[in-house]
């Protein structure tokens, strides 16, 4: 099979296949967007729904204050 053990010289390391390394993958499961809202499982699960309330809460804020209240007269 050899075939499949290519050889490079060291000036084409370009030619090489890019092979995920260890930490790219921890990085990328690091790195998964979160969900908007957090899953309420029960009645009793408070504090998630309280998070879940400050997140909506946040949002309208934000969306609030970015309104462009003036026209642009540029």
């Amino acid at each position: 099979m050899e075939h499949m053990n290519r050889k490079f010289p060291k000036g084409n390391n370009l030619l090489r296949e890019h092979k995920e390394s260890t930490l790219e993958k921890q990085e990328a499961k690091r790195n998964k967007p979160k969900p908007p809202e957090l899953e309420v499982d029960s009645e009793y699960d408070i504090l998630d729904k309280k998070a879940n309330q400050r997140m909506k809460r946040k949002a309208m804020l934000h969306a609030a204050m970015n309104k462009i209240h003036d026209p642009d007269i540029a």
